[in-house]
């Protein structure tokens, strides 16, 4: 008789799930410094452990190909402002999400997502600024969000 693997029987990390999840209600100021959304809260869905809540930022633990999403509501505190919110990989900026200008009393809901080639050990991060003077965060949970998913993992037996 033939055997059988089940599924949990098998620690194959070409095979796993990526997924990650996180989005808060946030009330914190915006600057012309990029900065990481600064989330209190847990993951909704981290399939393999790779958020580190210190650091606000998330850990390659499988290689692959991964699509990088995130998105915001914003409003500017006072002047029309330019938003813009980018992936950081290694702390080098890979790439834009999403960007968009403000007027006075506008508040902006806005998502992105790109695609990047990640290795096991990188880390990534999104960050938020403003091109003059501040804005804030505005309290929308569905917004204010970081999402990672791998769409290509590893060849079997490759890692």
């Amino acid at each position: 008789m033939a055997k059988v693997a089940r599924l949990q029987d098998i620690d194959d990390e070409s095979i796993k799930v990526v997924a990650f999840k996180i989005n808060e209600p946030l009330s914190a100021s915006i600057t012309t410094t990029p900065t990481k959304i600064p989330f209190t809260v847990s993951p909704a869905i981290d399939t393999v452990g790779g958020w580190s809540s210190a650091n606000k930022n998330y850990i390659i633990k499988v290689p692959g190909t991964y699509r990088i999403s995130g998105g915001y509501v914003v409003g500017p505190s006072g002047a029309t402002q330019h938003f813009y919110q980018n992936v950081y990989v290694n702390g080098v900026d890979i790439g834009g999400l999403c960007s968009n200008v403000a007027a006075s009393n506008d508040l902006i809901y806005n998502r992105g997502s790109i695609l990047a080639q990640l290795n096991a050990g990188d880390v990534v991060d999104i960050r938020t600024a403003v091109t003059s003077g501040t804005g804030n965060y505005l309290m929308d949970q569905s917004y204010n969000s970081f999402y990672l998913e791998m769409l290509k993992g590893p060849k079997v037996g490759s890692v």
